[in-house]
């Protein structure tokens, strides 16, 4: 279950089969001591797996977090074939159009499916009151039918349910109700294979030989079934994916990157978190934006999703900060000021999607552009840029569209301005200066000296669990963070939700794993012992 929870969504799907087999068995067998067995398993579950349950249930804004009644719309299975459940049933309706199926190139594919029915419903009335195996097989009829009605979500009858235990359980993180499709894919797995294993009874134990034979050729068919009703999968989805490179320019502006040593961010646009890239071999040329992956300096792109009714659902505050900016393009002819807070040097503009809106970078009096290459263009931020600098006054500020105006006649990189009271304002000391720092990792950074300066920024995205030397950040432009240096400071920045939260999580789960091993091998040496006594 620790390698299953490795995919969340799995997680809860396989937590709901096993539950429900164990309803049925524990229905019928009455042992108690399977209970006492599953509390220890869920306990040793729990602590395995504390490196990632205790962030996330410590965590104050995530992503499952934001999503909400319109992502049901949004992401609502297509109905394709006369009702949701047959649509659902026959292992079709993923809410995204535009893709080929198996079904698209085969004639009456409808009765393919209706024989895969056959099958799963020949299985079960065969086995359901099997002594051995019965009780498995009514908990895969259920499984059956919970992953049906859940897999419909808002599409079926039962869709008030379904919106209830998106509202008040896990199954909030199971926006794409389609992915429950998995339940009826096992349930078709394990009944489909009994019904199969009961004609093959029937092949080999027939008195007439035309039965025989019959039944022989409904076993080779059932067999090939899976294949041909899903042969695209073995060709690369009927060529819809295919293996590509990046083009040759990625790797020459990645080098161009590269070459600076300075530490610094860069600004990927179009900023999108999904769009098409024309360089794709795939028919459906869309695909989340690989930006951050590929190259080798860290880079801001787009968290927006923009799926229907949705336009963002990740809040952090360099995220809202961009967009903001972008809003105001048109008023704007210094973005490269407005950006050197987020520590940004370049930007990346890539010739896809939208791109052509972008063209107000030229008109930036602080932005330089370097290099343009078949599939970018490369601007240089003409503004001095740091990860952590120092400034002498702070500047209070009633809101970001005062920054807009103030940045027009201030340089707003020279001092740290605080969407706050203005009344608390002290004199503007125009006064920045750059600060040597070691990057011992990426929670953990430390001054080479002491700073003289009365001010710190450190242009990580703003979080209260960024400290330095002990001192929670102000909101530095509602957007990184700032402090005031004290003589009490030592001249570490760090963020202590990892030193809290999750390296504990870590020693936890590591601690855990030590002692199931120790248990395991601890069982076995008695083994043969336990062995001899009998």
């Amino acid at each position: 279950m620790t390698l299953v929870g490795l995919n969340s969504h799995t997680l809860v799907i396989s937590v709901i089969a096993e539950v429900v087999i164990f309803i049925f068995w524990f229905w019928k067998k009455r042992n108690a001591k399977a209970v006492n067995r599953i509390v220890i398993a869920g306990i040793f579950f729990i602590l395995l797996n504390s490196f990632w349950l205790i962030p996330f249930l410590t965590s104050q804004d995530t992503l499952v977090t934001n999503i909400g009644s319109e992502d049901l719309a949004s992401f609502a299975p297509r109905i394709e074939s006369f009702y949701a459940l047959f649509t659902l049933a026959s292992m079709h309706g993923f809410w995204r159009a535009g893709y080929e199926y198996a079904r698209d190139f085969i004639p009456f594919w409808q009765a393919l499916f209706v024989f895969i029915l056959f099958l799963t419903v020949h299985g079960f009335l065969s086995y359901y009151r099997d002594e051995n195996i019965g009780v498995y097989v009514k908990a895969f009829g259920a499984i059956a039918i919970m992953g049906l009605i859940l897999a419909a979500g808002i599409q079926s009858p039962f869709s008030e349910t379904f919106r209830w235990l998106f509202d008040h359980t896990l199954l909030k993180g199971m926006r794409d109700s389609h992915k429950f499709v998995t339940l009826l894919v096992l349930a078709y797995a394990y009944l489909g294979a009994l019904g199969v294993s009961e004609i093959e009874k029937t092949s080999r134990s027939a008195s007439n030989k035309y039965m025989k034979s019959a039944a022989l050729v409904v076993v080779i068919m059932a067999l090939a079934l899976p294949l041909v009703y899903s042969f695209a999968f073995f060709n690369g989805f009927a060529g819809q994916l295919k293996a590509s490179d990046y083009p040759a320019d990625w790797y020459e502006v990645n080098e161009l990157l590269s070459k600076d040593d300075q530490d610094f961010n860069v600004l990927f646009f179009p900023w999108h978190q999904y769009m098409d890239f024309h360089w794709l071999p795939n028919k459906d040329k869309r695909i989340g934006n690989p930006a951050q992956n590929f190259f080798d300096k860290e880079v801001i792109t787009g968290k927006n999703v923009e799926i229907g009714e949705i336009y963002r659902q990740v809040y952090s505050p360099d995220q809202v900060y961009i967009d903001f900016l972008l809003n105001k393009m048109d008023n704007i002819s210094n973005l490269g000021e407005l950006i050197a807070p987020l520590n940004i040097k370049y930007i990346l503009l890539t010739k896809e999607a939208d791109y052509k809106k972008y063209f107000f970078l030229f008109n930036q009096s602080d932005l330089e552009p370097v290099r343009e290459t078949e599939n970018f263009y490369v601007f240089k931020n003409k503004h001095e840029v740091a990860k952590i600098y120092g400034v002498e006054s702070i500047t209070y500020i009633k809101d970001r569209e005062e920054l807009l105006e103030r940045s027009k006649n201030e340089d707003i990189t020279q001092s740290i301005y605080i969407i706050g009271d203005p009344s608390e304002n002290s004199p503007v000391n125009s006064s920045k200066s750059s600060l040597r720092y070691e990057k011992i990792s990426p929670v953990k950074y430390k001054l080479e000296e002491n700073t003289s300066t009365k001010y710190l920024v450190f242009t990580e995205p703003y979080s209260g669990s960024w400290e330095f030397g002990g001192e929670k950040p102000l909101p530095a432009y509602g957007v990184v963070n700032a402090y005031e240096v004290k003589e009490t400071n030592n001249r570490e920045i760090r963020y202590e939700r990892f030193y809290n939260v999750y390296l504990p999580s870590y020693v936890i789960s590591i601690l855990a794993f030590v002692l199931m091993i120790a248990v395991y091998f601890d069982i076995h040496r008695k083994i043969p012992d336990i062995v001899r006594k009998k």
